[in-house]
């Protein structure tokens, strides 16, 4: 009912029905239905233009999947986070997820492999990689050319299209004027092979996009009279069907072929009308070619200072979006975290209770000090290394599954030996006790804090990269060599060498302590005191 209710654009309505099938799902304890309708309501949100929201729905709906290990619903889950990613610019997240839904499809859905490559392939063309792009949208191409839906197979070629004419465009930018021409020519060729297709099919919702093409390869090639006349057909087809992205995204391009043939008030008139589009409906990239295009025209026209003031704000939106970028990325992490400390908070609950309700109150409180003098260190408090080998190898196996990075780190005491043989194991002991007390200030929730050995410990950073735990344990370390120790001797100073690693390469937990464990020795031949 919610997708319907977006389908047909009643997205207000579709968003309280998605909320109330999560609330009843939620109440009734049913992890499917919260999973489809935590994935409802952020299409409905996506539609709604609000991406980060969705991302969030997206996020929670992925913490909740984790615990039945549905892959196919954990493929939707990340292909819906790269497109809402997309959206919001943040490239490493967008490319990320269409390449784990990618690996996801390979696994559990090859029906979906087609789609997964386009997506992907789009991705990599909205951040200007497109050798990746083409190899992707060619691959999905292939794949559609093998089944039954023609539709598919138009929609795969569109988009190659697409890619196609960028780059002739850039091969004529940079003077590759051969190369650039003969690109735009076959764009040309196969546009007019895709519209017969179109026609066909009667597949009349792609006509526009592929006559846009043949515009921008006629604009591109200098026939100005065949891109007016094909652009002036798209302005009149989206504004019949409301389509006005397409539409403003065509006046961008008259715009610029306007400011080009000396015809500045009309190019003005054209771009301007498209950057407000573009900043009302929050379309960076595009805001970003708006600017660009008019700082142009007001060079050409030698009005240097409005040409400054348009290139200023084009290079303020760039440092926004990076910023931008930046937040998310944090703020990603922040929901993870805390979707994940709730469904680890109902799993101890319900754990609990389970533990209760079969061998009651005392002996359920007997058997929890059992399990803990099994997991923990009894110096320390922190997990002994059973418990820490345990939980490494199964997170390191979630973490292929589903495609994400798990980052270790090994860190070892510099002069723990020097302080037990000096001043006696009673010091070192207390040393040991406080420098727990540090490790579980530096872990998030999801992260495990390991006593290793005698003077080792291990920390475990689920979905996290070796450079994100690195400053993690850079911090950890400057904390230590600043703490003031409690301890009867005066001025005990206490050092520590990290080694970090991440899964990136590893074929097993044994792989990445291998890794780790040598990486910890090379450091502290060279220099202690150190993260690396």
């Amino acid at each position: 009912m919610v997708r319907h209710l977006t389908g047909a654009g009643r997205i207000p309505i579709a968003l309280k029905v998605a909320q109330h099938v999560v609330e009843h799902a939620e109440r009734q304890n049913d992890s499917q239905l919260r999973v489809a309708a935590l994935r409802a309501r952020a299409k409905a949100q996506s539609e709604w233009g609000d991406h980060a929201e969705a991302i969030r729905s997206l996020l929670e709906a992925q913490s909740i999947n984790h615990e039945t290990g549905d892959l196919k619903q954990e493929l939707l889950i990340v292909s819906g986070l790269g497109v809402a990613y997309g959206k919001l610019g943040v490239r490493t997240e967008a490319i990320s997820s269409h390449e784990s839904a990618l690996v996801l499809a390979a696994q559990s859905a090859p029906e979906l492999l087609c789609e997964c490559h386009g997506n992907l392939g789009l991705a990599f063309a909205n951040f200007e990689r497109y050798s990746d792009a083409i190899g992707h949208l060619q691959q999905a191409l292939t794949l559609a050319s093998r089944g039954q839906d023609p539709i598919q197979v138009l929609r795969a070629r569109i988009n190659l299209n697409a890619v196609h004419a960028t780059i002739g465009e850039l091969r004529l930018k940079r003077g590759e004027i051969n190369e650039g021409q003969a690109e735009l020519k076959h764009v040309l060729a196969e546009c007019e092979a895709v519209l017969e297709a179109c026609r066909a099919a009667q597949a009349d919702q792609f006509v526009p996009p592929v006559i846009q093409h043949i515009g921008i390869a006629h604009r591109h090639l200098g026939d100005e009279a065949l891109a007016r006349a094909r652009f002036g057909y798209v302005i009149a087809m989206a504004r019949q069907y409301g389509w006005q992205r397409l539409e403003f995204d065509v006046l961008l391009h008259i715009g610029s072929m306007e400011a080009e043939s000396g015809n500045f008030a009309a190019g003005e008139d054209a771009l301007a009308r498209a950057l407000a589009y573009f900043e009302g409906a929050q379309y960076k990239t595009s805001v970003l070619e708006a600017q660009l295009a008019l700082a142009k025209l007001f060079e050409r026209k030698g009005e240097f200072e409005r040409a400054y003031l348009a290139l200023k704000k084009h290079n303020q939106i760039k440092l926004e979006m990076t910023a931008h970028e930046e937040r998310m990325l944090l703020q990603v992490r922040e929901w993870r975290q805390e979707f994940d400390g709730r469904q680890r908070k109902a799993r101890d609950t319900k754990r609990s209770a389970a533990a209760l309700l079969a061998e009651g109150a005392g002996q359920s409180a007997r058997k929890h000090a059992l399990v803990r003098q099994a997991r923990y260190d009894p110096l320390t408090g922190l997990a002994n290394r059973r418990h820490g080998d345990a939980y490494l190898e199964q997170q390191f196996k979630l973490h292929g599954a589903t495609n994400r990075i798990l980052a270790v780190a090994i860190l070892d005491l510099d002069n723990l030996k020097a302080i037990n043989d000096r001043y006696s194991y009673i010091v070192g002991d207390m040393v040991l006790r406080q420098v727990a007390v540090l490790l579980r200030g530096a872990c998030r929730d999801s992260d495990l804090a390991i006593r290793f050995g005698g003077d080792e410990f291990l920390l475990v950073f689920p979905s996290t990269t070796a450079e994100q735990a690195n400053a993690i344990c850079d911090r950890l370390r400057a904390r230590m060599e600043k703490h003031i120790w409690r301890s009867p001797v005066p001025d005990l100073s206490v050092t520590m060498t990290i080694a970090v690693a991440d899964s990136r390469g590893a074929h097993s937990p044994l792989d990445l302590m291998r890794a780790v464990d040598s990486r910890l020795y090379d450091i502290k031949e060279q220099q202690r005191n150190r993260v690396a």
